[in-house]
């Protein structure tokens, strides 16, 4: 009688069990396709070339691993069903050299639905914190179609006595200036249609701009 061991090793068996796993394997392989199948992605109606309207070459390829000390732009607000606005900064993200500061510079593109350049603008702004961690910069769907651009407040000099006026820019959809308002913006209600400002460090000091 032939031991469990030596009918393994026959030649016979142990190619049916190698041709057996070869076939699990591949069973296992094509299961695996079947179920990390990645739908398609839908194709855009319209492309935008932004490169050629002012995007840095290097915008996407900046990796910041340490604390953000350089204010950057980096958004995309639909106003309304048929137009978005894009806005990047064209400054760099960092400095040239240690002593000398980065003059902030953000370009709004104004579409339409069809891909449509509407306007452009570049807005000018305090970008670098002298060493101070600083927020991203921000932008957001405002009242009666309005785009909320914020600007952020840095140091002014190396040992933080002086700090910038945060505040928010409202332009409309053609980008121009509804209203300049130098006050930290705290939220906006889209329920009241209100920007709510935070007034100083009180506790529940508030005040409401209402736009109806």
């Amino acid at each position: 009688m032939c031991s469990w061991k030596n009918r393994i090793e026959s030649p016979g068996i142990r190619a049916a069990l190698t041709a057996s796993m070869v076939a699990l394997a591949f069973f296992f392989i094509g299961s695996s396709n079947v179920h990390t199948k990645r739908e398609p992605e839908p194709v855009p109606d319209t492309r935008i070339d932004l490169s050629a309207l002012g995007l840095p070459k290097d915008f996407f390829s900046f990796e910041d691993e340490g604390p953000r000390t350089i204010i950057g732009y980096r958004f995309v607000v639909w106003l309304n069903p048929d137009e978005v606005v894009v806005g990047f900064n064209t400054s760099p993200h960092s400095r040239v050299a240690p002593d000398q500061k980065v003059e902030g510079s953000a370009r709004l593109l104004a579409f339409g639905s069809n891909g449509e350049l509407k306007s452009k603008r570049d807005i000018p702004y305090l970008a670098d914190g002298n060493g101070e961690i600083v927020a991203e910069g921000q932008a957001m769907a405002g009242p009666r179609q309005t785009l909320v651009f914020r600007i952020q407040s840095v140091n002014l000099d190396q040992e933080g006595r002086n700090e910038s006026k945060s505040g928010v820019l409202l332009v409309d959809s053609n980008l121009r200036d509804v209203a300049r308002i130098e006050r930290l913006l705290e939220q906006l209600t889209f329920v009241d249609h209100a920007l709510v400002f935070q007034d100083g460090f009180t506790l529940g000091a508030v005040t409401y701009l209402r736009y109806l």
